[in-house]
């Protein structure tokens, strides 16, 4: 709740952007509602999933989003 998970995506995407990645991936447990909703709220998208994908059983959400990469002067 002090905007740590918020400042590590908003790192990952400059990251992202300085090496030309067009997109960030994640997988997140579908019963994490707090995590999700986190990632949502950040303009991340579902685009698939994977039944049984942690060892307790839960299902993973894949997610993703688009990156904006800034274009060089060549």
């Amino acid at each position: 709740k002090q905007g740590i998970a918020r400042r590590l995506i908003a790192s990952a995407e400059q990251l992202a952007a300085e090496h030309h990645k067009t997109e960030i991936t994640l997988e997140v447990c579908e019963k994490n509602e707090a995590a999700v909703r986190l990632y949502l709220d950040s303009g991340f998208s579902v685009f698939g999933s994977k039944v049984g994908y942690y060892a307790d059983g839960c299902s993973a959400l894949l997610l993703r989003k688009k990156i904006i990469v800034p274009e060089t002067d060549n």
